[in-house]
């Protein structure tokens, strides 16, 4: 049974599935498990965490919550994530003593953040 108020799962919309999984495979070592052509099961191990949506037609971008992953490192995420097309909100935040975040909008423009004890 899950904890109450504890995310459970969520759901990233993108435009294109293939470039997607690409990006997040290198970016965060997902694997994906198919439930149709327009949805992905996300894997981490052998735990299914969340799920890519294949969006049909143009986006509407609006504010919504942001999901943060968390790394090993820092910096080395940041660099992988810019290298495969993602772009950087904002400064490096130090959380002083408890890690660092980083906010970034992925290929799609969902807005996303890594999280790392280690910069």
């Amino acid at each position: 049974m899950s904890t109450i108020g504890k995310s459970t799962w969520f759901d990233i919309q993108v435009t294109d599935m293939e470039s997607a999984q690409e990006f997040y495979s290198k970016l965060l070592g997902w694997k994906y498990q198919a439930m149709n052509d327009q949805y992905f099961m996300i894997m981490v191990g052998e735990e299914t965490i969340g799920g890519l949506r294949e969006s049909e037609g143009k986006r509407i971008l609006a504010d919504t919550p942001v999901i943060y992953f968390t790394v090993a490192k820092l910096d080395e995420s940041v660099k992988m994530a810019t290298g495969l097309g993602a772009e950087l909100i904002g400064e490096t935040v130090d959380l002083q003593g408890d890690g660092f975040l980083q906010w970034f909008k992925d290929p799609d423009e969902n807005v996303l953040a890594l999280r790392s004890e280690q910069r």
